[in-house]
């Protein structure tokens, strides 16, 4: 997959389908705009199960969401 953009703390990159996109977490944190900044590894699987389960509620509770699937411990699909 290729990289379409990447940040402190994540990946995006091209889907296999061209309407979807996948985000991967990495292993790091960052705090007062990036003024500080830890590599934890493993620190990605937990940030990605906090946000695959925030857009789950999201979703449960009738909120539309661009969130799709999780992929691995650190990935999830969501529409682009």
């Amino acid at each position: 997959m290729n990289v379409i953009s990447e940040g402190k703390t994540k990946r995006i990159l091209k889907g296999d389908n061209p309407h979807e996109i996948i985000i991967e977490t990495k292993d790091d944190l960052t705090g007062g705009d990036a003024a500080k900044k830890e590599t934890i590894p493993g620190i990605s699987k937990h940030k990605t199960t906090q946000t695959v389960n925030v857009f789950k509620l999201l979703q449960k509770e009738g909120v539309e969401t661009s969130f799709i699937e999780q992929v691995s411990p650190e990935k999830f699909r969501c529409a682009a």
